[in-house]
């Protein structure tokens, strides 16, 4: 973004920019109800939501309606010479997603704003990456699907059985996964299930997670306090097949007025998304049932 922008877009949040220089600087990001586009950065996010790591996102303009998703598992073959390329049937399918809207609030005192030194900027782009990324994070785990997007621990995913935690159990589930999933998996575990695996050791007395990396098989464990399931502590598998599609940027609005009493300055921000698991196979999740015996 130029000097310019950035200069217009902060003058905008203090609510101290004219008409004139919104319309010329920002005119072509402000729609009719005076929400502009805002743009938190990536990095941001990803402190805040493993998925924005892990997942395929996806920016498009349209507000509904399907979206064509890259499905194809097909690899090069031996060409006999002078004989016609090979050409895949399904490179891309159709998937119908919704537009599910996720809002907040946020509000700043007018000290602040009057403050140039404070970076208002800086403070907005964090407390969104926070309140955002930690909703997103819990929606594509938690998701009910009532007026919401399904999150992966509520869908019809394959299932590892098992009666306790172990490290065969471990091994087993591992190598449930297909290998075509398994080169680029990693786990995502709760907190207590991370406890328990951090004590597990193999027949040698060796810790199967390597604290210096933090991975388990080599393959990486992220750490979410949404995997509040305790009969579902561990999902294992190829997350760049969940794909996130973003129904264009954040959109912000300033209000000006409505907590004036208050000596405050209000930023209502809004984003549109939703998400689907594009090959079901690609993750599998940790089953535990003590009335159970290890099964696939």
């Amino acid at each position: 973004m130029s000097f310019k922008y950035l200069d217009a877009l902060e003058k905008f949040l203090r609510a101290t920019a004219d008409t004139t220089e919104i319309n010329e600087t920002l005119g072509t990001d402000i729609d009719e109800a005076g929400f502009i586009n805002y743009n938190v950065g990536e990095e941001s996010f990803q402190k805040y939501n493993i998925f924005r790591k892990l997942a395929t996102f996806l920016n498009v303009s349209k507000t509904d309606g399907k979206i064509l998703v890259p499905v194809s598992d097909d690899i090069a073959g031996i060409m006999e010479e002078n004989t016609p390329f090979p050409v895949s049937e399904h490179e891309f399918e159709e998937k119908g997603f919704s537009s599910y809207k996720l809002g907040t609030i946020v509000k700043v005192k007018q000290d602040f704003i009057s403050d140039y030194s404070f970076n208002l900027i800086d403070y907005l782009d964090g407390e969104l990456a926070k309140r955002f990324g930690k909703a997103e994070e819990k929606l594509m785990l938690n998701g009910s699907g009532n007026k919401e997007p399904l999150g992966l621990l509520n869908q019809d995913l394959s299932c590892f059985v098992v009666n306790d935690l172990s490290y065969d159990a471990i091994i087993d589930f591992y190598f449930s996964l297909s290998k075509e999933y398994r080169d680029n998996a990693c786990f995502i575990v709760s907190d207590e299930i991370a406890i328990e695996l951090r004590k597990l050791k193999d027949s040698d007395g060796n810790y199967i997670w390597n604290q210096s990396n933090d991975t388990i098989l080599g393959k990486p464990v992220y750490v979410s306090s949404y995997m509040n399931d305790e009969t579902k502590p561990i999902l294992f598998g190829d997350f760049s097949y969940l794909s996130v599609i973003l129904r264009g940027k954040m959109k912000l609005k300033v209000l000006n007025e409505l907590f004036a009493n208050k000596y405050e300055i209000g930023y209502a921000v809004k984003e549109r998304l939703d998400f689907k698991l594009t090959q079901a196979d690609a993750v599998r999740v940790l089953l535990l049932d003590s009335s159970e015996e290890s099964e696939d």
